[in-house]
Order: structure tokens, then sequence, then C-alpha cells
């Protein structure tokens, strides 16, 4: 009986209308049941039995705290309309399954830790088992196609792949082929991706900005069948907004809908000209689970970049150019975190080359210059706080320092080096340098030199070891004890010819003529798919140096 056996405690939050939050049972032993927010999980320290339901839903940084010495219930639905996506089974579940795994082995019987089981349900939540309606709208919304992904005949080397233009009246035709390929798609978008939902097929089938492209694998014409189907990618067509529009949105800080990269870029950095250039926004980069990390993303990737260029055209004229290539920057780092992954997301930009663009050779980014050094300089000055915990691995590629210099690049002037230390400073450095005093005494100069040194004043050579303690201690505040408990082996150099997509997830389909047009390459004809800008003049109170463009061509992330 109810205050005799047991108290019911309803929640006092207007927002939870009235529900109930815990239950106290004094029978036989006392007892609690008690719903907690995913924020609050310092309060599981004494808890026998934790149940977190829609976990895919929970951020991933929230669910691992979640987890501790007690038993674990995780539940979600990965599959249907009301699917939170894979960000489990691709993040957590696959890391939980291998720790476990490793006790096992190396205990020879004895198992500590913890033990990892996973259970799947099929039962339907909402229909019975085989209910004709359910079947219907699985196949119409494509919401069961995880058994779908084909398995690949054989993995041909990136470079004999091909980049087609899937056309999308006939993907949706409702043909028998077309509707494989189509189920195809969306099985690699669920395999890949954390987050899936019905919106996703009609902005594949009716937004009008948006573009299919495929990477198949060589088609054998004596076969009747689909070919492989390596990587999918998914482009919208953004920009072209006028200076007035711009103007209003940021002086009164509005964010239209569509058109995400200008207007968040104009929101960063403040800029009214550059949501009037045009460019592609990579929605999604697909490639087949079985082909993962083997170069076809970067294949498809790279193949798109020279069709917006001009270079690709259909299947008609065949006439090769050399490809120029052209490095991706980063100009903005969120830093909020995904709320699905805890993660930062990261904007990456790569100006297109064109006949219509004046190059100036002097300036290394061209009309990023300013934008570039602009974002370097703010994300190294939140280092310290808000990406302080960001492994030094990342911050090093996202900084992307330059490590080498020569003689004839030393461009830095003793006033550059003085501005942030005084005469006493340097006393004390160099008595450092002579070994006449310990580190402590000069620790709070290493932010001083670090930021230096990351905005390249002061030219000196370091290793990527160097660099990377330099960049935990000076720019992170982190100190040698910390260093030392990272596991991890030497940090990674930052690649000069970098990868324009930070993800390599694939999907997989087959796609006969009638789905797809084969682009192919030619010089002399423009792509009908490349948008042009009718004014891309740079802002000459950012840049002194920048160049003034007519015309521009940019392909973003």
């Amino acid at each position: 009986m109810e205050h005799i056996d047991f108290d019911v405690v309803k929640s006092a939050n207007a927002e939870f209308k009235g529900a109930t939050v815990r239950i106290n049972i004094y029978k036989h032993r006392r007892q609690t049941v008690q719903y907690i927010l995913p924020h609050d999980h310092e309060k599981l320290s004494q808890a026998e039995l934790l149940v977190v339901d829609e976990a895919a839903g929970i951020p991933l940084q929230l669910v691992k705290s979640l987890l501790g010495p007690y038993l674990v219930f995780l539940s979600s639905t990965v599959n249907g309309y009301e699917g939170t996506g894979c960000s489990l089974s691709l993040k957590l579940l696959q890391q939980l399954e291998e720790q476990s795994r490793v006790p096992a082995k190396s205990t020879k019987g004895f198992v500590s830790g913890f033990l990892f089981e996973k259970i799947e349900l099929s039962e339907s939540i909402r229909y019975d088992s085989g209910d004709p309606i359910e079947i219907w709208l699985n196949a119409l919304l494509c919401l069961d196609v995880s058994n779908a992904i084909p398995i690949l005949s054989r993995l041909p080397p990136p470079s004999e792949c091909d980049l087609y233009y899937v056309n999308r009246d006939t993907l949706f035709s409702y043909h028998k082929d077309s509707e494989i390929f189509l189920q195809r798609m969306m099985a690699l978008y669920v395999a890949s991706h954390y987050k899936n939902s019905p919106n996703d097929l009609q902005l594949m089938a009716d937004a009008p900005a948006h573009h299919l492209f495929v990477l198949l694998g060589p088609v054998d014409e004596s076969k009747n069948q689909l070919p492989d189907i390596m990587c999918v990618i998914q482009v919208c067509l953004e920009g072209k907004i006028s200076r007035v529009s711009a103007m209003k949105s940021l002086n009164k800080s509005l964010k239209p809908s569509g058109d995400q990269i200008p207007w968040k870029f104009s929101e960063q950095f403040r800029d009214l000209d550059f949501p009037s250039l045009s460019g592609g926004r990579i929605v999604r980069i697909a490639t087949h689970p079985s082909a993962m990390r083997l170069g076809y993303g970067s294949q498809a990737v790279e193949l798109l970049i020279r069709y917006y260029e001009g270079q690709l055209t259909p299947l008609s004229d065949i006439v090769v150019e050399e490809e120029m290539q052209t490095l991706p920057i980063r100009v903005t780092e969120a830093a909020k975190n995904n709320t699905v992954t805890g993660e930062h997301s990261c904007m990456v930009l790569k100006p297109l080359n064109n006949d219509e663009v004046e190059v100036d050779g002097s300036i290394q980014w061209g009309f990023f210059s300013p934008f570039y050094k602009d974002f370097r300089k703010r994300f190294t000055s939140l280092l310290a706080s808000t990406f302080r915990a960001m492994e030094c691995k990342l911050a090093m590629r996202i900084i992307d320092p330059k490590i080498n210099f020569t003689e004839q690049e030393h461009t830095t002037t003793a006033s550059d080096i003085f501005s942030g230390l005084s005469p006493y400073d340097m006393e004390r450095l160099k008595a450092y340098v002579d070994k006449l005093v310990d580190f402590p005494l000069i620790l709070d100069l290493v932010p001083t030199l670090a930021h230096l040194y990351f905005q390249e004043k002061i030219p000196v050579n370091l290793s990527p070891v160097q660099a990377s303690l330099l960049l935990c201690i000076g720019l992170q505040n982190q100190n040698i004890s910390y260093i030392e408990t990272q596991q991890s082996a030497t940090p990674l150099v930052p690649q000069s010819q970098g990868q324009l997509a930070t993800t390599d997830a694939d999907s997989s389909n087959e796609c006969d003529d009638s789905n797809s047009r084969k682009p192919r390459n030619n010089s002399s004809n423009k792509s009908r798919n490349n948008r042009s800008i009718n004014s891309g003049r740079n802002n000459p109170n950012r840049n002194s140096n920048s160049r003034n463009l007519s015309k521009c061509h940019i392909l973003w992330i």
C-alpha cells in the first residue's frame, strides 16, 4: 500500500507536468527507483542498476559518463521512423564490445571489468507481425534497409572508379532497378551516419538545390547486373545571396533557413561579401561499410571537385586536362558540441580553380587568407578554454603549423617578438637557456612564446613532437603529468596535402545507365551544374593584399 510499503514522488518541474520521478520502497528493505536527467550522472555512485532508454538520442559523451561499476541496460530504436540513428553502434557499442573481449583473452578464464552482451529485438512495436501496412510503409520511406547493403564483388583501386551524376527523376520512378538502387543508397546512409529520418528521403527527392553523385566500380558490360557503388555524395548548391539580404540578416541577428555555409560564415566573420559567392556544400558522404578507409571517399571528393571546376563533363566529350591541386582550409570550428556525438563540428572550405578566377601567387590562400588567419588566431586563443580537452593531435591538424623554416622565409623582426616580452622576460629566458634557473621560473612565458610560434612570428624549426608539447603546455595550459597520461603515439604531422572531407563514411549502390549520367574529363566545357558568382570582391579592410574577384567557385563541407 502507498505510504506504508512505498511512496511516490512527483516532479515539481512544470515542464514534467507532475510526472513521477521517484518511488521509495520500504517493504522488506529500502529501495529506490528514480528518474534522473543524463547530466545528473554524479547521482549514480550508489546505483545497482541503470536503465537508459533511447540512448542514441543522448550525446555520446553523456552516455559514456553514465557507465559505471553497476549493471547497465542501454536500449535504442535504430530502425523505422522512430529510429534515433546508429550513433550507438558506430561510436559506443563497438568500443564496449572490444573492451569486453580484451580481459577475457588476457586473464585465462577469469573475466575482469565488465561483460558486454548485445540483444536485438525485431518484433514490431505498432503493428502485428507481417502486417502489410507496415511492409508498405517501410518500402515507401526506405525504413527497413539495414539488410539492403550488398556484398561487394571486389574492391577495385580507387583510381579505376568513376563518378556518376544520378538522375533523380529516374531514381524515384519506382522502376524495379531504380528502387533497388534507392534502397541501397538509403541503406548506406543509415550504416554510415548517426541520425537518419524520412526527411532525408524528401530532400533527396524534392530539394531543387540538392544533387546526388555515386562512385561506381568498373562496369562489366558483358554481365547484366548493376555495378558496385563504392560511395555516395549528396551536394547542396548554396550562395548567391544579395548584399542587402546579408546586411539585413546580420543587423537583426537573423538565421534564415537554407544556405547554411554562407550564413554561418557571414555570422562568424561579419562579412557581407561572402554570401554573394556560390558554392556546393557536401551534405553527406557515405562509403560502403566494407570499403571504409581505403580511399574511395577521397577519390569521390576529388572527382567531384574536378566536376565543379569544369574538368568533368558528360560522356559525349572526353579530353583529359591536368588537374590543379588546391588545399582545403578550415575557417570555423564550432565551440558548441554536437548534440548527438558530443564532438565539435568543423567547416572546411576549398576554393575551386577556374579560368574566370584571377590567381595571385603571392597569397597562399587567395581571398580566404584573411579569414584563415583570423580563424587560426581565434582557435589558438580558445585552446585554453573551450577546446582545452581536445586531443593535441587534432589541434595540431587544425592549426597546421609551419614547422620548418628557411633563411629566405625569415621575415620576422625583433619588434614582432619583443612586443609581448619585456627586458626582464628576456633575461629570464636567457638564464633558463644557460641552465641557471629551472622551468617554473619561465612557465608564465610559455603561452606567449607558443602564441608567437603558432602565429609564425618565431621562425624556429621544431619537430612535430616538440610542436605538440608546446601546444599542450603553452596553448592548452596542460601540465607534464597530463601529457604523460596520453597513451597515444607521436602526434601526427599536419598533412600538407590535407583531405577535403574529414569523414570517410560511405554508401554502396548499384546503378545502370538509366539511373545515372556519367561525367568525364573535359577542359573545354564547363559543368552545367556549376554556379557562378556575380561578384566576389574582397573586403579591403581585411587584407590590403587581397585580390579582386570577378567570379569564383567554392566547394564547402
